[in-house]
């Protein structure tokens, strides 16, 4: 075993436009993101000593059910390396970097690569949804997956099920009206007009995402994240090799992924357990951060999942909201990128991309929608659904160094 630094690092991070790519497969896309953080870091595809890759829905709608981190790798010049394929629904990519950090941590490694790569979007969306059902318990779901095999329009599978309901005890117990999910939207939209890899980038108004489809009262289309196809790779180096690499290397404060309760009791939610051992790992405490990227599937996911991060009591993001501190130029901006419901949600690929963003921030490379002297930010993801919470939950914190 190799004896170094316990100090793992991102040194460089890629990602490709995210969008409907219903011709591509996930391979190819993970392809390009891998090819493109390699370019950037000009480090030689042979140095490479490991790849650790997100993957979960994309192989029930190309049919690349096993090795696809193997198939992406080809004609990078990486091989005859370990390669690790995880699935862990949309939280995969963010657990794949769990890993990779634990690997450099250890002295087991010294430069790895982390692609997060999925496809959701599929021009029968019959698909799309057999896909989501995939990452519930589909034996005590089962119902479920009997409505998706019944003629007539397909739904929302998480929508319908999960957020519609969420969205509606959150706006019993603040206060808070539909018309605060579509500033959320909107907010959301503004800065993704400002990010070219965002799948939807022109704004919108309140009026528009309030006069958009209802999908689940009181959820209306434009506060629902798309389906979309994307990947995004980042290289990791360990404190060891750090200084020879060259680059503005952003230090992986912290990386926790926890699996939810199958019955939720009385005490916090897996997202405030994961970030409390997340603040503990990094040495900070929530008035720390400068950003946060959060798991917007719908709006109101936004704001639990801030005020959860945050340690904050439910209707403190409401607030945050209001008053434009969750908007870029304010205190703590919250989805700079767009979140999922503009920068678009591929499954495994989305935690990895919320990662990204965040590198870019430290690295002062988010032109036009820079958070102004970002040191330290956090990217939440969440994946699946057992029981009474998400089945599994990542938090990851960065720091510029």
């Amino acid at each position: 075993m190799k004896t170094g630094s316990h100090t793992a690092y991102i040194l460089a991070a890629s990602m490709v436009p995210f969008g409907k790519y219903p011709e591509r497969s996930v391979a190819d896309l993970g392809r390009d993101a891998i090819r493109e953080v390699l370019r950037e870091s000009a480090v030689p595809a042979q140095r490479i000593e490991a790849v650790y890759s997100g993957r979960a829905f994309g192989g029930a709608i190309d049919g690349q059910v096993a090795v696809p981190a193997q198939v992406a790798l080809r004609g990078t010049g990486i091989e005859d390396v370990p390669v690790f394929n995880l699935d862990n629904a949309c939280a995969a990519g963010a657990s794949a970097l769990n890993l990779a950090t634990h690997a450099l941590r250890s002295g087991q490694h010294d430069l790895v690569l982390v692609v997060g790569m999925d496809k959701l979007f599929s021009t029968d969306r019959r698909q799309s949804m057999r896909a989501l059902f995939g990452a519930m318990d589909v034996q005590e779901m089962a119902w479920i997956g009997e409505t998706l095999e019944r003629e007539g329009p397909v739904g929302s599978v998480f929508m319908e099920n999960y957020y519609a309901k969420v969205a509606r005890e959150y706006l019993h117990d603040t206060g808070a009206f539909a018309t605060d999910y579509a500033k959320v939207a909107v907010k959301n939209r503004a800065h993704a007009s400002r990010n070219p890899y965002a799948q939807y980038r022109r704004p919108i108004s309140e009026d528009e995402v309030m006069a958009s489809p209802v999908v689940a009262e009181p959820l209306r289309s434009l506060m629902c994240s798309p389906l979309t196809d994307g990947a995004a790779a980042m290289l990791l180096c360990s404190g060891r090799v750090r200084a020879s690499l060259g680059g503005r290397p952003v230090e992986i404060a912290a990386s926790v992924v926890r699996s939810g309760r199958p019955a939720l009791d009385s005490g916090e939610p897996v997202l405030s357990r994961a970030s409390r051992k997340a603040y503990e790992e990094a040495g900070i405490e929530p008035g720390d951060l400068d950003l946060l990227e959060v798991h917007d599937a719908s709006a109101v996911a936004e704001l639990i999942a801030t005020e959860q991060i945050l340690l904050q009591p439910r209707g403190e993001a409401l607030r945050m909201l209001r008053g434009g501190c969750s908007a870029l130029g304010g205190k703590l901006p919250v989805n700079p990128s767009g979140g999922l419901l503009s920068r678009g949600h591929p499954g495994a690929a989305t935690g990895a991309s919320q990662i990204v963003e965040i590198v870019w921030q430290l690295q002062g490379r988010a032109e036009g929608r820079q958070v102004d002297d970002a040191r330290i930010g956090l990217a939440h993801s969440s994946g699946g659904s057992v029981g009474s919470e998400p089945a599994a939950t990542a938090v990851t914190i960065l720091r510029r160094t």
